[in-house]
């Protein structure tokens, strides 16, 4: 993914927020699948929307699931590896 903000044409350096990743987990299911932002420094965060509500929330290592009506189980791992299932 592209950072902004660099000088001279050149990207800016990741900041600890930056997204790396977007996990679609399950596939994507529905107009409103909920994703996970998988960050630089590691941090893994949920997002899902409901129409104009916005939703997001820090996701530590577990057993879940999905708050979409999907119905999707995952697992985040203790070294940030996600599977679903």
């Amino acid at each position: 993914m592209g950072r902004k903000d660099g000088t001279n044409g050149k990207d800016a350096q990741p900041t600890a927020y930056t997204i790396t990743d977007i996990i679609d987990l399950c596939g994507k299911q529905t107009a409103f699948d909920e994703v996970l932002f998988k960050t630089s420094s590691g941090v893994i965060i949920a997002h899902y929307a409901d129409g104009a509500k916005q939703f997001l929330t820090v996701v530590t290592p577990g057993n879940y699931i999905t708050t979409d009506g999907t119905n999707c189980y995952f697992t985040v791992t203790n070294s940030g590896q996600v599977t679903w299932h």
